[in-house]
């Protein structure tokens, strides 16, 4: 059940409890009875709608987080594997020493740390010839 379900139900439950109010004592215990089991049916239903949304909440919010994280890597480059402060920027791009010919590229990245002395270099290829895994 989603948000929605959860507020209709807990409409539904306010005006059960409405119509309890206005019982008139004349109408016999059955029927009293009645309408308490159908409050109790929707409070439950209420609570297991809010329940799921809750979860569903908490699950958005992971994938958005996620997502944020992605954002960050995308836009600010990867984060230094060893002061973990800088980002690595790719500061040359060169065509791969054995597989050149294919297009492959050789991307030399640096920390943009001044502390941090950290240089790699990576394959790159731009065709996605080579299988990534």
């Amino acid at each position: 059940m989603d948000i929605m379900t959860g507020l209709a139900s807990a409409s539904q439950a306010l005006n059960l409890v409405k119509q309890l109010k206005e019982l008139d004592i004349a109408i016999g215990q059955a029927e009293y009875k009645s309408q308490l089991l159908d409050l109790q049916e929707v409070i439950y239903e209420t609570k297991s709608a809010l329940l799921d949304a809750k979860q569903e909440i908490l699950t958005r919010d992971e994938e958005i987080s996620e997502l944020r994280k992605k954002i960050k890597v995308i836009t600010n480059g990867e984060a230094c594997p060893v002061c973990n402060v800088g980002t690595l920027k790719v500061t040359k791009i060169t065509p791969h020493p054995q597989f050149g010919e294919l297009d492959i590229q050789q991307r030399h990245l640096e920390c943009d740390q001044q502390s941090c002395a950290h240089k790699e270099q990576r394959m790159h290829d731009p065709n996605g010839l080579i299988d990534k895994k």
